[in-house]
């Protein structure tokens, strides 16, 4: 493998984590609602995220922060809930967030 290939990869492989690390996160919600984390023998959502997700406690918080603030702002819940932006990009945005303004704010974080 030449200098171009391997840089090809680790850029490929860069952002195809990131992407599975957001679509982690937004599943993390339900599986806290449905206590699934219980299934695989974990104390509480932040052990279970931890070990299967490598998230912090500050991390799984701050997904179920939003999820939580998101709940009557439907375009901006399916971008956390379905992976499709950050939560820290989300997270910049959550105190302005109203029905007024989501949609475009939505449009604005993609």
């Amino acid at each position: 493998m030449n200098d171009k290939e391997l840089l090809e990869n680790a850029i490929l492989y860069g952002k195809n984590a990131l992407m599975w690390r957001r679509k982690f996160v937004g599943l993390l919600p339900e599986i806290n609602r449905r206590r699934l984390f219980e299934k695989k023998k974990c104390g509480s959502i932040y052990e279970f995220a931890a070990k299967f997700g490598g998230l912090s406690n500050d991390q799984v918080r701050l997904a179920l922060n939003l999820e939580e603030r998101f709940e009557s702002l439907p375009h901006l819940h399916e971008l956390l809930v379905e992976g499709k932006e950050s939560i820290n990009k989300l997270a910049r945005i959550v105190s302005i967030a109203k029905p007024e303004n989501e949609k475009e704010l939505s449009e604005l974080v993609q």
